[in-house]
């Protein structure tokens, strides 16, 4: 029989958890928009449900092309079944950001150990800048990106990287792109890349071919 996992492997990561939704929900929809960003693609997100057109943004009655449409399009299905309003606006925000100190406490575990993935997932999800500046806690892309970019980091940390990691790495480095601008995609795959190099996971992308 396998022994039971130590307490530090069930309760600190439920109690990081617990911790970090705290921070990020909290009154998450008090207050008005923020800045000219967050109002912008909440704007974007409406005009999809106003013009029925997933495919051409608009802002303002215009096409709008400077961002990626993945983050637009969930924001309007959310739309579509609860409302426009501040929390529904930063609703996709807050939810990326749970999963960013998830997937950091998770990286930091598999690479340095279970109290290092603590202290990373604690230091990213107390930092202002992670919470306020186009952060978990308002509408804006930048969260989510970076959910995407750890995700595509995940299946590193495993003990051997099978087809089935490896796409899934890929995939994520991909909804990089599809994110917030199609030039985070070449940079995701970029550091995929480096961390294939790094953890010596290239040797087993030779036995994949």
């Amino acid at each position: 029989m396998r022994n039971p996992a130590p307490w530090s492997d069930r309760i600190l990561p439920l109690a990081l958890l617990v911790l970090a939704a705290f921070l990020v929900f909290t009154n998450l929809g008090g207050g008005g928009l923020r800045n000219g960003d967050e109002a912008r693609y909440a704007i974007v997100a409406q005009e999809i449900l106003h013009t029925g057109d997933p495919v051409t943004l608009h802002y303002e009655g215009q096409p709008y092309f400077q961002k990626a449409p993945l983050r637009f399009w969930i924001s309007a299905a959310t739309y579509r079944l609860f409302g426009a309003g501040e929390f529904t606006v930063r609703f996709w925000s807050a939810l990326a950001g749970l999963g960013c100190v998830v997937a950091t406490w998770w990286l930091g575990r598999r690479l340095w150990g279970p109290w290092a993935g603590l202290a990373a997932a604690l230091v990213l999800m107390t930092s202002p800048a992670f919470l306020h500046v186009h952060g978990a806690r308002t509408g804006e892309m930048d969260t989510l990106l970076t959910l995407c970019w750890l995700l595509a980091l995940v299946p590193l940390t495993g003990e051997r990287l099978g087809r089935n990691g490896f796409l899934t790495a890929c995939f994520f480095a991909a909804l990089c792109g599809m994110t917030k601008h199609l030039a985070f995609a070449p940079l995701a795959f970029l550091s995929l890349g480096l961390g294939l190099l790094a953890t010596g996971r290239w040797r087993d992308l030779t036995r994949l071919w």
